[in-house]
């Protein structure tokens, strides 16, 4: 009998320190869909370009593809999608060898904004603003 109520008594005392943390984890949106926008790539000029984006999400795993229009597209690899009291955060790469496009983007106001690294072009500066495709 002792050992049952000390059990029952670590289970609580677990349970309520356990809460606070579950209370303050965020749940992750589902971010699966297609979403279009625009690139905007700064090297020796500034030029705009379509972006047309498709991801599936599940859970923290992120894949799809990403270009510059829906006939124009390359796979999404490494993609990933983290919340935190901070917000949501998105990566992933696309490309091939040599040639590598890492996007960092973050959930802000219903869009996915941030910016984006060429390998290949490591001057250009890319920033990335996204929006659900009604």
């Amino acid at each position: 009998m002792l050992f049952r109520s000390r059990l029952c008594a670590f289970v609580v005392a677990s349970l309520l320190g356990i809460s606070p943390v579950l209370a303050f984890q965020e749940k992750a949106p589902d971010l699966s869909g297609t979403w279009t926008g625009k690139f905007s790539v700064v090297s020796q000029g500034e030029k705009e370009e379509g972006a047309y984006v498709i991801l599936k999400q599940t859970g923290t795993d992120l894949s799809g593809s990403v270009g510059p229009s829906a006939e124009r597209q390359q796979a999404i690899n490494k993609g990933a999608v983290v919340t935190s009291k901070d917000g949501t955060a998105v990566t992933f790469d696309t490309g091939r060898p040599g040639h590598v496009i890492s996007f960092e983007l973050k959930l802000v106001d219903g869009k996915l904004k941030g910016t984006a690294k060429d390998e290949f072009y490591p001057d250009n500066k890319i920033t990335v603003d996204l929006q659900r495709a009604k």
